[in-house]
């Protein structure tokens, strides 16, 4: 194993890390693309934006969840806050429905690289129920940012704090979209395989295409 924890810390650092939570929160790597590409235009603008993680329902009951659909609502943003409108809610919360989803994290932008939770943020959260998962964006989301400089929030009671970096592993987790152990290429050659490139070598070579 490299000596790098998922959120960008040296292993050999001594810091402790809390252990996995029930409802841990895995998000692929793609998807991390895609909510950076998500976030893109609010970000060329310089003002904060919002996108939903949401996960298949079946698989969202009382255990670990899998990020799998980015959806971006209908938002109103500015320098410093974004609000989604009441019809925007009721679209959003029709469309998981429609799709079998669930809504399971909300992600949005700030400005700097100050990415903790503002009373306006607080107050307009996605969710307030136990254990809502809130991760703050730095810099409007122009570059894709480490994990280590996200702000990741958790409501407890009602009230939001942010994750210390020991627990934000614990709750979640970025797994490889693609895991490539190839050096290189290899085909299986037969006689027969020989033979014929033999005799298209013979005859000038030969050409395929795909239909």
């Amino acid at each position: 194993m490299n000596g790098r924890l998922a959120d960008g810390r040296d292993r050999s650092a001594g810091e402790s890390v809390s252990r996995p939570v029930r409802d841990q929160l895995f998000i692929p790597e793609d998807l991390i693309i895609a909510t950076w590409r998500a976030l893109a235009p609010t970000a060329a603008k310089r003002v904060e934006g919002t996108v939903r993680w949401a996960a298949p329902a079946v698989l969202s009951r009382g255990g670990p969840r899998i990020v799998t659909t980015v959806l971006v609502p209908r938002q109103v943003v500015g320098p410093g806050r974004f609000e989604l409108p009441p019809e925007a809610t009721r679209m959003m919360g029709d469309t998981l429905l429609e799709h079998g989803l669930v809504n399971v994290a909300q992600v949005h932008t700030h400005p700097d690289r100050l990415v903790g939770h503002s009373p306006w943020d607080d107050e307009r959260a996605y969710s307030h129920r136990d254990g809502a998962l809130s991760i703050v964006w730095p810099c409007y989301g122009e570059a894709v940012p480490r994990m280590d400089s996200w702000g990741v929030h958790t409501c407890t009671g009602g009230r939001w704090r942010r994750l210390t970096r020991a627990e934000v592993a614990a709750h979640v987790a970025i797994v490889p979209s693609v895991l490539d152990l190839r050096i290189s290429v290899t085909m299986f050659s037969t006689p027969d395989e020989d033979d014929q490139r033999s005799g298209a070598g013979a005859r000038g070579g030969s050409s395929h295409a795909c239909s």
